[in-house]
């Protein structure tokens, strides 16, 4: 004989969490919305972090990428470099045409 009370507990929990999965997903998606505005909100990104951030590349992809004859010029200040965020956005649309 089958146990429906069983079974309906079985359910409930099951699509319980697949509810807390799924409202987890959109909030990791949403934070990594607001992070990749803000980036983008700045005159200039950190490099590779914001460019990690926004590209969703790794470290080495993100020096990688720099290598490119087309990749726009960076600033050093203080061993830390930086990438105006409009040229940045314009090498992007280069890229995507």
């Amino acid at each position: 004989m089958i146990d429906t009370e069983a079974l309906n507990k079985q359910l409930a929990a099951t699509v319980r969490q697949a509810v807390v999965d799924q409202a987890n997903r959109l909030r990791t998606e949403i934070d990594q919305n607001e992070l990749v505005t803000s980036i983008l909100c700045k005159p200039v990104m950190n490099f590779p972090e914001d460019v990690i951030a926004v590209l969703g590349t790794s470290k080495s992809t993100a020096y990688e990428l720099a290598k490119a004859d087309d990749w726009p010029a960076m600033s050093e200040i203080a061993r830390k470099r930086y990438v105006r965020t409009d040229a940045f956005l314009s090498w992007m649309d280069g890229r995507t045409k």
